[in-house]
């Protein structure tokens, strides 16, 4: 799938894609007009994204 590929490219390694991960940890930053709520179906639905191509159950 095209899609994957590139994403995994853009990425580049495994580390340094943890390490930016990390990076945002605690970050309050957010786009106007989201609260928590937005966040965290934020956090489920890309969580999803993420499970699917490492052939994680959801």
């Amino acid at each position: 799938m095209k899609r994957i590929s590139f994403a995994r490219r853009s990425a580049g390694s495994g580390t340094r894609l943890v390490a930016t991960l990390r990076g945002t940890v605690g970050s309050r930053k957010s786009p106007i007009s989201t609260g928590p709520r937005e966040r965290l179906l934020d956090v489920v639905i890309h969580g999803q994204d993420i499970a699917l191509p490492l052939g994680l159950d959801r």
